[in-house]
């Protein structure tokens, strides 16, 4: 019984103690940000990741280039004509999804 109570008293410590060192990395990241805040340096944010921003902007949308390129998708139900986008889009590799 007292081994188990050793046990259990050794992890409530050993979490505490991670947290407390994320706690300190929180604070010595907020303290960064503030001091470039402070000193005006705002643009040069070194330890911010930036990602590539890819903006797209046609006359009209790829739904309408899915329906132009085969008239009778037109016909199709809105759900049949949602599947098949999909399915068009995931053959030109357009979509998120890990194949």
């Amino acid at each position: 019984m007292e081994i188990n109570l050793i046990i259990i008293l050794a992890v409530i410590v050993f979490l505490l103690l991670v947290m407390l060192l994320m706690m300190l990395k929180i604070m010595s990241r907020l303290q960064n940000i503030e001091r470039k805040i402070s000193t005006g340096n705002v643009t040069e944010m070194d330890d911010v990741p930036r990602g590539k921003v890819v903006e797209k902007k046609s006359d009209h949308s790829e739904f309408e280039e899915f329906l132009a390129q085969d008239g009778q998708r037109r016909m199709l139900s809105k759900r049949e004509q949602a599947a098949a986008f999909r399915e068009w889009r995931r053959q030109r590799g357009l979509t998120w999804k890990a194949d």
